[in-house]
């Protein structure tokens, strides 16, 4: 089990080799950090303006987050080791949120705000830095991930009235399917894409996945329930928890009974027959 001091963290990412978790520290100046699990150091790579939501170039050699430094949040990256500057990825006078890399490196996905309170959904290609828009509706959609393949994409809309997790295929081809019953939020696919992951409220689910030779998912189930404070949730759609390469480790935020609005980052091996002896599978 690895513990780290007790900040106000927020959406943990595992680096692709499982030895590094970046993270943002929210506060009146927020900023990214990577700590290193065996080390157990902590260390901030940002320095200007203000950067959260960070996801790990598929490599493990970058960084990708968000940043006020031009004005607007937009997309940036950095040296993971936090050595050199930021460069921007987009540009626009909208709120961009990043959450996901296909596993070759070539595509980015992620949502931007353009009204309000409604977002859509766009591709960033990196071949020629093209924005392609992907899912663009009077919906709010968020959070888009890539399968491990990258041919699938999972992202959050309120299409149905409140907030449900939803697959379909990349590129996109007309279908869709709502992975949630009782609302969603929080996608993560599974290393091995058998099996998806999202919280409704606390209560972590999962449901099986078969995406050959056509896509199928399963009934929801209860994983564990992390009421009463036991995990951190996120306040919005994305997620604030990871699962570790090999699938059989989350990585989780605790509250801290402090006094204050701080957390400790949580990986707990041998985690799924914990569960499994708590919670059978029905």
């Amino acid at each position: 089990m690895a513990t780290t001091p007790p900040k106000a963290y927020e959406h943990p990412r595992l680096s692709p080799d499982g030895k590094r978790v970046v993270l943002g520290i929210t506060g009146d100046n927020p900023h990214i950090f990577v700590y290193d699990i065996a080390a157990n150091s902590l260390k901030q790579i940002t320095t200007e303006a203000n950067n959260a939501i960070p996801i790990w170039t598929p490599d493990g050699k970058r960084v990708t987050f968000r940043s006020t430094k031009p004005g607007p949040w937009n997309v940036f990256w950095k040296n993971a080791d936090g050595s050199g500057t930021a460069e921007q990825l987009t540009n626009t006078p909208f709120v961009t949120e990043p959450t996901s890399w296909s596993s070759d490196g070539k595509l980015l996905a992620f949502s931007e705000q353009n009204t309000v309170s409604k977002r859509d959904i766009f591709v960033l290609q990196m071949d020629g830095r093209k924005l392609v828009p992907v899912i663009q509706t009077p919906a709010d959609e968020s959070v888009p991930r890539f399968s491990p393949d990258a041919h699938w994409l999972a992202y959050v809309s309120d299409e149905s009235g409140r907030a449900e997790v939803w697959v379909q295929p990349y590129p996109t081809n007309g279908q869709k399917w709502r992975i949630s019953t009782s609302g969603g939020r929080e996608p993560v696919w599974s290393p091995s894409a058998s099996e998806f992951f999202y919280r409704e409220g606390t209560r972590m689910m999962v449901v099986d996945i078969k995406t050959t030779p056509s896509f199928t998912a399963a009934q929801p189930r209860l994983l564990f329930d992390g009421k009463d404070g036991k995990y951190e949730t996120a306040l919005a759609s994305r997620p604030n928890f990871d699962i570790t390469s090999d699938g059989k480790r989350f990585l989780m935020l605790q509250p801290v009974d402090n006094g204050q609005s701080s957390a400790q980052i949580k990986i707990v091996s041998n985690w799924f027959d914990e569960v499994k002896r708590r919670v059978p599978a029905k």
